[in-house]
């Protein structure tokens, strides 16, 4: 249907433009005599008989277009013809104008830009009330029409009147006056000057007389006056003209001697009395649109006078029964009532407008009536759509809309759910959402016949939608058990319901699912469905399972329209940590994957370059949507690992990157961007590779290579930047490099990647004729590893490009494992130093941005230890880089002194007497247990206390004793080498033992004649172990850390390590704490194991993040912003079991409290840490900085005595759901060792 709303402004100017010439015309078209003929020579002779001709808008507008293009050509076709004669000049001007090509194009764009407004005109000619607003809620300046042209309000003089002139005007205005009397005084009042408000006062009764006189032309000269001084007074007479409007109906509807119209007859809008009446309720409709831009100018006394007004005569219902009402009336023009919605936005406005529905409670109540109540019958004969007859069910259903927009505006504030409550007596707000929710069952065509958008659905989703973001306590409203389950029934039967009903409900439910108080009440809200009772969320699930089962070439163009949105609200749900919990019993990915399987339907599209301007939502497919959805399952560490089980995680990255090429938003309902779901799909080596291949890491590469080289996006000729990027990497640049480490964060997928044959640090010439980097391979060679002539030369910002390397550098290598890793492959800390080393002048280091990230890298990669342990020297700023640098820059593998502490003596504890004392004491290995537990969280609340293998050998005694062991014990050799040794590779070994065992010497854990080989014997001994347990056997493994420390702790006794490790892997505990102990295990099923994830990452984590969202909902959102996923920071924090982030006695602390606690302790360890760094955390989320930050700088003033009832106080809220969730990772019982 064609729609004003959908014109470019300048088409609604010549829509309002040609209705004021057809007013103007009216009056011969109406004759019976006319005939097409006759009206087309009326309008061709228009301007010789109509003596306003040239005082129509739509003139003006195709005179100023004739002006705009053609005025240069006919000038220049004049001046042509100085002398000639002007009767042949005119028509030799006239055909060279119409033959340019200028007067063409105007011809078609104006010919085209009226036939659209045309095809509106005719569409609401046939709808009068449409007619008279025109384009919808849109004033019209030029309201006053062919009669008013003719009339005095035209004059465009003014005159100033005294008060003894205003009280003579005020007086001929008397209805006992004659009528030309009356007609002067009304006249004088048109030529009154705008702002002549002060004696309103004394002329208002004259007015109103005037709109109610029985002379229909002097009652619309009257309304005339109103309009023209509304366009051009002031806010105190806008508020009197209003004022005196709207008394004038009051009186109307409160008189039995007036016009009234019967609701059982309908509304013919053609009948003069009732258009008259149709004419003063437009112009209302005007001034409440409009008023409210005054108020903010005047004082209050002015608002309470229109608002009471209004208010009281909308609680009117007439002289009679059955005949319509103001808001019958009103509603014509304003269904949706935004009027009123403006009324109540403002705080000036809102308590007067309360307080006036608390006055006149009629107006409240019978919209609450008009909304319990509603029926819209089937469609009778009289309903047959006529241009001129609104039936009595159209004008009921119009008032039901006004009437529930009215409720819904109500209902978002505190003080009108209190009104609402007084007027029911209760709980009436609850009662009127279920009404408003079962209207949208009503699927009848009574509606359609005026407006499509005015569909119960279409209303009653609207309404709900914006309850639902207009604050948390109206969420709370839609969130209560009743409400939800009146919108879940659609969802319990299925065909039972239209599928625009059912899309309406999905769309509300999702919505509201997006917020936490929605999501946890779908999630806890049980339901009966299918003879059980179940969740509301396990509802969802068991409907799109049942729609799964099948083909797409099965499905009926219904069922894809049900599924997509079901599936829609499903995804939802699973992207929440709960959510995901509730919904992983259904398998929907490896439903949709058979789905799409079976179909063959789906086939990747290849990468699309992103277009400049093309931003919107394309017309997806069912295929599409299926796939849309299942991506959603990245959002949570455990749903990544659904999506690789379920076989889509390939299908679901090309999709992202096909969304991201076309500047899509991840979906509809996603609050920030692609960042924080990369940063979670590269958690998987799986996920990386893919991200690869698709052309995501291609794109990423070359357009951080543009900005960096050449300021921007790829231009037709390279040239360099005329001002190089900052330096200190701030806006465009900052995001860039964040988005790259994003991708590299993770060493288990950057491994997968790099360990395919290819050599990073030799001289390839065939990669520097490349114009930018295409791979993984090619950024760390070409940005990161600038290590020869070749390299630099080939850069146009080599400066520049070697700080942005560092920095991407010193994020990678804050990594322990990746830092062996390139310590392994490409002696990166002699490179490091052969690079300070070069950069020497008269035998000292140049300071500059690029030496001292050099020596921040050296410092944090050749040392181990926390923030009271070694020094980190700073960076420079812009505020510190004119300053004289403190710290000493050194290019020898021999650390200056100036970054070392000396740190407490770490020796072990003794035992303290009650210690001893249960010791010694035979008592049940249960009660023993429970006493050495609390002793441990005793000890633990001593700041100054560091735990020692004493109480963990003791501890790990009576777990054993207490609880059969979930897993066989790995056989630690006592051989000191093996004939696989040689086979066998450890990343980073040589290195790693030897930065363990100066650790460990300079603490005095370990004798100063320690060898590193000792440590190097242990590692490969267990790394023996752990390989033999492993799928497939494979050569390779990480660098142990956990067993390092727990090196370290037994001060590097061998054999009671060996008893330890091998008692302490039958443990639950171990799979968390020791991170390798299940990786690639044959204990895991094959499809977890095959994914690369260990037991740490998708339980653990997830499960961090579950607890996070709830008890630091602000850290987890900071996380979110910065496009990075907590999962990652507190998987590298385990995975080097902190070393490098805390001092070693917090270290000792952590390691006895979760093998004394188990592992629910190790995730409520982590939040501590994130509790303690929650300011640290949100400031540089507000920098940009989060990222870097967080996986760089160590944890400093953290001290689990400090904590520990935090701790305990998490525990107590969320130990049973962690012990429960924690216990269960799929364990393949089958296989055996």
């Amino acid at each position: 249907m064609a729609d004003p709303s959908t014109l470019y402004p300048e088409q609604q100017d010549i829509l309002i433009a040609l209705k004021q010439l057809f007013t103007a015309v009216e009056c011969e078209v109406n004759k019976a005599t006319i005939t097409p003929q006759i009206f087309h020579d009326i309008l061709i002779h228009l301007e010789q008989t109509h003596e306003q001709f040239h005082r129509f808008e739509f003139v003006k507008i195709l005179q100023k277009k004739i002006d705009d293009s053609l005025s240069v050509i006919i000038e220049n076709e004049l001046t042509k013809r100085p002398n000639s004669d002007p009767l042949d000049v005119i028509p030799e001007v006239t055909d060279v104008v119409f033959s340019s090509p200028e007067f063409v194009a105007l011809q078609e764009s104006f010919c085209l830009s009226m036939q659209e407004v045309i095809d509106v005109m005719v569409e609401i000619y046939h709808d009068p009330i449409r007619w008279e607003i025109g384009t919808p809620y849109l004033k019209d300046k030029n309201y006053v029409s062919n009669d008013d042209l003719s009339s005095s309000s035209n004059q465009t003089g003014c005159m100033f009147f005294t008060s003894d002139q205003y009280f003579q005007i005020a007086q001929n205005l008397d209805p006992g006056m004659p009528k030309h009397v009356r007609q002067n005084a009304l006249n004088c009042l048109f030529k009154t000057a705008p702002g002549e408000c002060e004696h309103w006062p004394v002329i208002r009764q004259g007015i109103m007389d005037g709109l109610a006189d029985e002379d229909y032309n002097f009652a619309e000269e009257s309304l005339s006056l109103h309009a023209k001084l509304f366009n051009s007074g002031t806010s105190h007479s806008t508020a009197e003209l209003y004022t005196s409007l709207s008394g004038h109906l009051v009186q109307h509807f409160q008189s039995s001697a007036t016009y009234h119209v019967q609701m059982r007859s309908g509304l013919d809008t053609a009948h003069k009395n009732t258009r008259c009446l149709l004419r003063r309720f437009m112009l209302l409709s005007i001034f409440q649109h409009d008023i409210t831009s005054f108020w903010i100018r005047c004082p209050e006394r002015y608002m309470i006078q229109p608002i009471t007004q209004t208010i009281e005569l909308l609680s009117l219902s007439g002289p009679e029964e059955g005949c319509m009402q103001p808001v019958h009336f009103l509603s014509l023009f304003d269904h949706k009532a935004l009027w009123f919605r403006k009324w109540l936005h403002g705080c000036f406005s809102r308590n007067l407008v309360i307080n006036a529905m608390r006055k006149f409670d009629q107006f409240l109540k019978c919209a609450i009536e008009c909304v319990s109540s509603v029926v819209i019958p089937d469609l009778a004969p009289e309903d047959i759509y006529s241009s001129f007859t609104y039936s009595w069910r159209q004008l009921k259903y119009l008032q039901f809309v006004h009437s529930a927009n009215v409720i819904a505006n109500v209902v978002q504030y505190k003080a009108g759910r209190d009104l609402i409550r007084s007027a029911t007596n209760g709980n009436g707000v609850v009662e009127i959402m279920k009404k408003l929710i079962l209207t949208m069952s009503l699927d009848n065509c009574v509606f359609n016949l005026l407006d499509s958008s005015l569909h119960p659905q279409t209303i009653i989703s609207e309404l709900l939608r914006e309850i639902i973001v207009s604050g948390e306590e109206c969420r709370k409203l839609l969130s209560n058990e009743q409400v939800l389950e009146t919108l879940l029934q659609p969802l319990l039967d299925l065909p039972k319901w239209t599928t625009k009903c059912i899309q309406a409900v999905c769309d509300i439910l999702s919505l509201l699912t997006s917020y936490s108080v929605g999501s946890i009440q779908l999630i806890n809200t049980t339901i009966s469905f299918k003879e059980t009772t179940m969740s509301m969320a396990s509802v969802i699930g068991e409907q799109c399972k049942d729609l799964m089962g099948g083909r797409v070439k099965d499905l009926t163009q219904r069922d894809k329209d049900v599924l997509s949105a079901l599936l829609f609200l499903a995804r939802q749900i699973y992207t929440t940590h709960e959510g995901l919990a509730v919904m992983s019993r259904v398998n929907i990915v490896s439903l949709a994957n058979e789905l799409l399987s079976v179909s063959g339907d789906l086939t990747p599209q290849p990468p699309v370059l992103p277009p400049e301007t093309e931003n919107k939502e394309p017309e997806n497919c069912f295929e599409e949507i299926l796939v849309d959805n299942m991506l959603g399952f990245a959002s949570t560490p455990k749903g990544l690992l659904f999506l690789y089980q379920g076989g889509m995680l390939d299908q679901c990255i090309e999709y992202l990157y096909q969304r991201k090429c076309k500047k899509l938003q991840v979906s509809k309902t996603q609050k920030f961007g692609y960042g924080y779901m990369v940063s979670q799909i590269v958690g998987i080596p799986a996920g990386l590779q893919a991200l690869e291949r698709c052309g995501f890491i291609r794109q990423l590469s070359q357009n951080l290579w543009w900005l960096l080289e050449n300021g921007g996006p790829p231009a037709p000729v390279e040239v360099p930047l005329t001002q190089p990027p900052d330096p200190y990497f701030e806006g465009v640049v900052l995001k860039a490099m964040t988005s790259l480490i994003q991708v590299l964060i993770s060493y288990d997928s950057l491994h997968s990647i790099l360990t395919v044959p290819h050599s990073l640090v030799s001289l390839d010439p065939e990669l520097f004729r490349q114009p930018e980097p295409l791979t993984i391979h090619d950024i760390l060679q070409r940005i990161i590893f600038i290590d020869s002539p070749s390299k630099s030369k080939s850069l146009m910002n080599y400066d520049i490009m070697q700080i942005f390397g560092l920095r991407i550098l010193s994020v990678l290598l804050s990594c322990l494992d990746t830092l062996l890793y390139f310590v392994d492959t490409h002696d990166i800390i002699r490179y490091l130093l052969k690079c300070q080393e070069d950069s020497q002048v008269e035998g000292k280091i140049v300071i500059d941005d690029a030496s001292i990230e050099r020596n921040r890298i050296l410092v944090r990669s050749t040392v181990l230890g926390g923030y009271t342990e070694k020094v980190i020297p700073p960076r420079l700023t812009k505020e510190t880089m004119s300053d004289e640098y403190p710290f000493t820059l050194f290019h020898e593998m021999k650390l200056p002194e100036c970054y070392i502490t000396s740190p407490p003596s770490c020796s072990e504890a003794k035992d303290d007497v009650k210690l001893s004392a249960m010791l010694h004491t035979e008592t049940s290995s249960d009660s023993w247990l429970d006493k050495t537990r609390s002793f441990v969280l005793a000890a633990c609340r001593k700041p100054s206390f560091t735990g020692h293998v004493g109480l963990m050998e003791v501890v790990l005694k009576y777990q054993l004793q207490d609880s059969s062991a979930p897993f066989t014990a790995i056989k630690l050799d006592e051989s000191p080498e093996s004939k696989s040794d040689d086979q066998m590779k450890i990343s980073g070994l040589e290195y790693g033992c030897q930065m363990i065992v100066k650790y460990g010497v300079r603490l005095k854990l370990l004798s100063p004649t320690t060898e590193p080989q000792s440590v190097e014997q242990l590692c490969k001994c267990t790394a023996r172990a752990l390989l033999a347990q492993q799928h497939n056997a494979p050569r390779s493994i990480k660098f142990d850390w956990f067993v390092c420390v727990v090196y370290l702790l037994f001060g590097g006794q061998i054999p009671r390590i060996r008893s330890f490790l091998s008692s302490f892997s039958t443990t639950l505990t171990s799979s968390y704490l020791w991170s390798l102990r299940l990786l690639n295990s044959a204990q895991v099923k094959q499809d977890i194991a095959s994914s690369g994830l260990t037991v740490t990452h998708y339980n653990a984590c997830h499960s961090m993040e579950r607890v996070l969202q709830k008890a630091l909902p602000k850290v987890a959102c900071a996380f979110r912003i910065s496009g990075m996923s907590p999962s990652h920071v507190v998987k590298r924090w385990i995975n080097s079991c902190f070393l490098n982030i805390l001092p070693w006695n917090e270290i000792c602390n952590y390691v006895l409290i979760v093998v004394s606690e188990g592992p629910v302790y190790q995730v409520l360890y982590c939040m501590a840490l994130l509790k303690h760094l929650e300011t640290r955390l949100l400031h540089h989320s507000t920098q940009h900085t989060l990222l870097y930050d967080v996986l760089e700088e160590p944890v400093q003033g953290f001290v689990l005595a400090n904590y520990l009832d935090y701790i305990t106080s998490l525990d107590k809220e969320f130990g049973a759901m962690l012990r429960r969730d924690l216990a269960d990772f799929n364990l393949n019982c089958d296989e055996g060792q």
